[in-house]
């Protein structure tokens, strides 16, 4: 791929390659706003270059400033071929949320002795992080590539081990 100067440039300054631009402004396709900085440090410009890159891509309509932030416009996704991002913030963190889940068996623990009260939160958890993973292959992007039954068996073999370990392992730790 052949490099191409974003603008002219002088001995003293390095060139600005197109393609660096285009994947940047690619990148803010899933943030609201961006700042100054966040274009210097992803390209490692100084300040002159920074103000020289903000100042043509506005002028091509590409970015638009917000207060002392800047949005990418439309025309700035379509000219980097950006696509909307797969995931909402919503789904990672419910697909986060179902991994760290076990986990929470140490706080079960530390909360009570009694083995049928750690069960008990165990099983709500459980149910909780099926939900979840009912949610999860409700989206387009998950639907359809695995069965949701499949899922829930591999999580509860998953799930039931670590949450009991975890449980243990804090209860001979703290010898309650």
């Amino acid at each position: 791929m052949v490099k191409r100067p974003f603008a002219e440039t002088s001995h003293h300054q390095q060139e600005i390659p197109l393609d660096a631009i285009l994947s940047f402004l690619k990148d803010t396709r899933g943030t609201v706003n961006w700042s100054e900085k966040d274009l210097r440090n992803c390209l490692r410009l100084d300040a002159k270059q920074v103000q020289q890159c903000l100042a043509l891509l506005e002028m091509q309509g590409y970015i638009a400033r917000e207060g002392d932030q800047w949005l990418t416009t439309a025309a700035g996704e379509t000219i980097s071929q950006s696509k909307k991002p797969q995931f909402s913030a919503a789904s990672v963190i419910k697909a986060l949320d179902t991994p760290l889940s076990p986990w929470l068996g140490v706080g079960a623990r530390l909360l009570t002795r009694n083995p049928w009260t750690i069960a008990f939160m165990g099983s709500i958890l459980w149910l909780a992080n099926c939900a979840s993973l009912w949610y999860l292959h409700r989206l387009p992007a998950v639907k359809g590539k695995r069965s949701l039954g499949v899922s829930i068996l591999v999580w509860t073999f998953v799930f039931i081990p670590l949450f009991s370990a975890t449980a243990a392992a804090t209860g001979l730790v703290t010898h309650r």
